[in-house]
């Protein structure tokens, strides 16, 4: 599965998601439950397609290196276990330092404004530093500038459930 943030045709690497479907399920009223889940890396390092962005540069290269012999892709098989148990999962990359607060948050959540059958009113947003989901968390539940319908539209429902797990 796959797809792309900010529409169709965009070729910018780090704006890019991988979507995993439930497969053989029928689709449910409104669409499935989805999860969103932001690799680690502060903002400044790190991709979809990569774990290990924590390691050395030697040992990142190696893992990335094993990675492509193996198709090993750790953060797709977080994505792959949930479409298995019936929810929808965007594995998402985010441009690196090109944006700061609140706007990286806008980017990675605007990546799912296309119609694959998601249900945004169930969403839950996964990631690896603790740090980010309670960032996340401080954003959804307060940012006015983000709540206001006319500038963010996948925050328009406000019966939206939200949940954030680090």
């Amino acid at each position: 599965a796959g797809g792309a943030a900010g529409g169709e045709g965009n070729k910018d690497p780090k704006q890019q998601l991988d979507l995993y479907l439930p497969q053989g399920r029928p689709r449910p009223p409104g669409g499935w439950p989805v999860v969103v889940f932001v690799h680690g890396g502060g903002w400044q390092r790190g991709d979809r397609r990569a774990a290990g962005h924590y390691l050395s540069a030697r040992d990142a290269n190696l893992f990335a290196w094993l990675a492509l012999r193996v198709h090993t892709q750790c953060y797709g098989n977080i994505g792959a276990s949930f479409a298995r148990s019936g929810v929808a999962c965007a594995v998402v990359s985010y441009r690196l330092s090109a944006l700061r607060f609140p706007w990286v948050l806008v980017e990675i959540l605007s990546s799912l404004l296309f119609n694959f059958g998601v249900l945004l009113a169930a969403l839950l947003v996964l990631g690896a530093p603790l740090c980010r989901a309670a960032w996340l968390l401080t954003v959804l539940g307060s940012d006015a500038q983000l709540m206001n319908p006319n500038s963010t539209p996948f925050l328009q429902d406000s019966s939206t459930q939200t949940a954030i797990f680090s």
